[in-house]
């Protein structure tokens, strides 16, 4: 696939890496993982629960070795359609995790009167731009991202935050929509499912929207050939933290 006429937060995450990785995630087939399908059915039963029927369905507990167990579970396979099948451990866990939100009330307060799961596109540095927001509350100037975790603490989803360019996203919604403020609504996938809600503070929303808009004007420049990380034999040393 040539170089596309618009970005995508990710597909830029992927040419921050290098160019070859932008035309590998352009040409790739998308297969979820199970914790990204995991992360998917979160969204849906917290943002959108009037969807969530509509898009799983929950193996029943049989035992499969015997006749009756094989034909409760073939009459089950053959009534689910297009819907995403949960074994009843992961509808276990999910609703663990739903009931967690629920019973935070500072992420219950944020997520009330949103709009969720929105479509959002603009211009960011005369490049095209494309996503879509978890929550947007445009009244209040706010956007939200759910996130599963497995480490929710401060220590852990700042790494994550930096490491996994979170902070890009961030900026990238909140330049689009134009809302002056982007929280992480985190929850634990495992027990005891801790909630932890985070804001950008303007410092990484500053420094980060710097970077965006710095990788989108090498992107915009690319003439869309492959790359690799340099031509050249590179010096490795050791790393500054390594005593």
């Amino acid at each position: 696939m040539p170089k596309r006429n618009y970005l995508s937060v990710s597909a830029l995450k992927q040419f921050a890496k290098s160019p070859n990785h932008y035309i590998a995630y352009c040409n790739r087939k998308f297969e979820p993982t199970p914790a990204m399908a995991f992360g998917s059915a979160v969204h849906t039963m917290i943002l959108e629960p009037d969807q969530f029927d509509a898009r799983y369905v929950v193996a029943p507990d049989v035992d499969r070795r015997t006749k009756l167990g094989k034909e409760k579970y073939a009459e089950y396979q053959s009534s689910i359609g297009n819907r995403e099948s949960l074994s009843q451990a992961q509808m276990y866990q999910l609703r663990k995790t739903y009931d967690a939100v629920c019973g935070n009330e500072d992420a219950t307060a944020l997520l009330m009167n949103c709009e969720y799961e929105l479509t959002v596109d603009g211009t960011l540095g005369q490049v095209p731009f494309k996503g879509i927001v978890d929550a947007l509350n445009t009244k209040s100037g706010y956007a939200i991202d759910v996130k599963t975790c497995r480490d929710a603490s401060p220590e852990q989803f700042g790494r994550d935050a930096y490491n996994l360019g979170y902070h890009l996203q961030a900026s990238a919604y909140r330049l689009l929509t134009g809302v002056d403020r982007f929280y992480w609504l985190c929850v634990e996938t495992d027990e005891p499912h801790n909630v932890a809600l985070y804001m950008q503070s303007p410092d990484a929303f500053e420094k980060s929207s710097m970077r965006l808009l710095d990788l989108i004007e090498q992107w915009r420049k690319w003439d869309g050939s492959p790359a690799t990380y340099s031509d050249e034999i590179m010096l490795l040393d050791y790393p500054k933290w390594a005593k």
